[in-house]
């Protein structure tokens, strides 16, 4: 009997799950195969969607019934508290799916500023492969054995060097290649190589010209991000010199009228203690941030 009620109840999660990799696989587009595995959330599609399926069926079942119970328990109202139970699985189911699509943009777009910041390492590394005189497929080949100096990029050229082990041709797998990564420039090079693979040629010329492009773009993102860390300086320069002048201005007004029950004793806590601190950790958060996207 024991035995006959588990295999019920797994044959009904079984379904339960299929059900929800079938629904959440024809809501999910198509889309976001290429920011799945250019974020590195997973190696394929399928994979990514049969977790987000698991995780969003064990989120909405529990979400309903969790409510309904609750409800139940305060109410004493059956109906309304299913038929909130309900609302509230398909708002979690719904929630679920949002997040699966936002979490793989956001990792995508945020791999893609770390890889413009390492991208001299990885030309400078093709660029010597390709000055010893050996062919471009081959330099990816031996790109990958640097793994431990280039495991940022490890999702393009693992990409490339699998496609053309199977016999695909270096052309198709750097268009592949170019349509996954998140980086601008690497997808630049990628496409100019996918000419040079066909027909041939030298890609030096290739090479130093983008590194050129590279330089020129990267000085412009750093004259923004000085101008962006002065405005966020000076605001902060501005709130240190003003909070004195604001706390002196209202120790004088308390003096002459207090107000019942605000002490001026708790305000000089809060700014000192509270509102200080937390400007100073927003002003270190904030220039962090900007100069994080200039690292090399």
């Amino acid at each position: 009997m024991k035995h006959t009620l588990l295999k019920t109840i797994s044959k009904v999660i079984h379904v339960a799950y299929d059900s929800f990799y079938k629904l959440c696989s024809s809501i999910i587009p198509s889309s976001v195969e290429r920011l799945v595995i250019g974020s590195k959330l997973s190696s394929s599609i399928d994979k990514y969607i049969r977790v987000v399926s698991s995780i969003s069926l064990a989120a909405t079942v529990a979400g309903g019934l969790t409510s309904s119970y609750l409800l139940i328990v305060l109410t004493g109202d059956v109906l309304i508290s299913y038929m909130a139970g309900l609302a509230i699985s398909i708002a979690t189911f719904l929630a679920s799916i949002a997040f699966s699509i936002w979490i793989p943009a956001a990792k995508y777009s945020s791999r893609g500023s770390l890889l413009e910041a390492k991208m001299p390492i990885f030309l400078s590394h093709l660029s010597l492969l390709l000055a010893s005189r050996i062919d471009v497929n081959r330099a990816f080949i031996e790109l990958e054995g640097l793994l431990k100096d280039l495991r940022i990029f490890d999702v393009e050229l693992l990409l490339i060097n699998s496609l053309t082990s199977t016999g695909v041709p270096l052309s198709e797998a750097l268009v592949a290649a170019a349509q996954v990564t998140p980086s601008p420039t690497m997808k630049e090079l990628f496409l100019g190589l996918t000419s040079i693979a066909k027909a041939g040629g030298d890609p030096m010329p290739l090479l130093n010209s983008m590194m050129e492009s590279y330089v020129s773009r990267y000085n412009m993102r750093v004259e923004r991000a000085v101008g962006d860390l002065a405005i966020i300086l000076e605001f902060y320069v501005a709130f240190s010199i003003l909070l004195p002048i604001v706390l002196s201005s209202l120790a004088l007004l308390f003096t002459i009228q207090p107000i019942h029950g605000l002490p001026f004793e708790l305000l000089l806590f809060i700014s000192v203690f509270v509102l200080a601190p937390i400007m100073l950790l927003s002003t270190m958060i904030m220039a962090d941030a900007i100069v994080s996207k200039l690292r090399l």
